[in-house]
């Protein structure tokens, strides 16, 4: 973790590092697929399925090797059988997160799958269930780059928002809808100001070991804008989230100074932990 800040410190003032061979980025996934709405006499035909993409996202390159450290995602999957009589077809409610600040839950999306299916990437070919995947998976890889970099998510976005595209002349386009939606707002230039939030707070998040005062400084910056983005959008889900995953940090980083502007916008950015927040605004006059 400390080499992952080292190297967000160099991106953050300008300097370019070539990282030693043997560095690798890697998507780490748990998945879970939950079999209890499928009836007993048809479990067999999807009971590889976990394994399937467990293999699928695990072994694939995702990123370039740039970055020293693990990306963690946990996907649970609750998949239904709605097969018809020439087809083996299935409805899934699917939840996929970083175990941190970033999580999202799709509850629309149909896919069809064969025992014998092998599961294969492309960028081309659309697949109701390896791209629906990619999709979310992509967007993940996006927010996580973002902490890396000014804007730096963006390539991965947009192959999240070519996939929504593809999306359109599936016979499986149910929930697309919503999730080209989801992937514009992300890339629309109301959001840049999220992205940018999210970039500043790890930055000063790279300065940990050697400077509090900086640390303090983009923090600050990064929750100014984060307020900026709920006061223009009081329903912006991922700017609500981050704040919330992030309260027991930033309370850490501030509780031992008497900057009131700070517990005074966290208490609006994130009511629901408002009594935290005001013992240490109380403790600050």
């Amino acid at each position: 973790m400390l080499r992952r800040y080292i190297y967000l410190l160099l991106v953050a003032v300008g300097i370019t590092m070539f990282p030693p061979r043997g560095w690798t980025q890697k998507v780490i996934a748990t998945v879970t697929v939950d079999l209890r709405r499928i009836p007993h006499e048809r479990r067999y035909k999807v009971e590889n399925l976990q394994d399937k993409l467990l293999s699928y996202i695990n072994n694939f390159k995702w990123t370039e090797e740039r970055y020293d450290y693990e990306i963690p995602i946990v996907i649970q999957i609750y998949l239904e059988d709605v097969s018809t009589n020439y087809e083996d077809r299935y409805k899934g409610r699917f939840l996929i997160s970083n175990r941190s600040d970033m999580q999202f839950f799709d509850r629309r999306w149909m896919f069809n799958y064969s025992f014998t299916d092998n599961l294969q990437h492309s960028d081309t070919n659309f697949n109701p269930l390896t791209s629906f995947i990619d999709f979310y998976i992509y967007i993940m890889l996006g927010f996580e780059y973002d902490k890396c970099g000014r804007f730096a998510g963006t390539e991965f976005f947009e192959k999240a928002r070519n996939i929504s595209q593809q999306a359109r002349f599936s016979r499986f386009i149910d929930g697309w809808d919503e999730r080209k939606v989801l992937i514009d707002k992300v890339l629309s230039k109301e959001n840049l100001t999220f992205r940018q939030a999210v970039d500043l707070y790890f930055l000063g998040l790279s300065y940990q070991q050697q400077d509090s005062t900086a640390v303090r400084k983009y923090c600050r910056e990064a929750i100014a804008l984060l307020y900026k983005m709920l006061q223009y959008d009081p329903q912006h889900q991922m700017a609500q989230q981050f704040a919330k995953n992030h309260s027991a940090e930033i309370i850490d980083i501030f509780k031992n100074t008497r900057d009131k502007s700070v517990f005074q916008k966290m208490i609006l950015i994130d009511p629901a932990h408002k009594d935290m927040y005001q013992k240490y605004l109380n403790n600050s006059d």
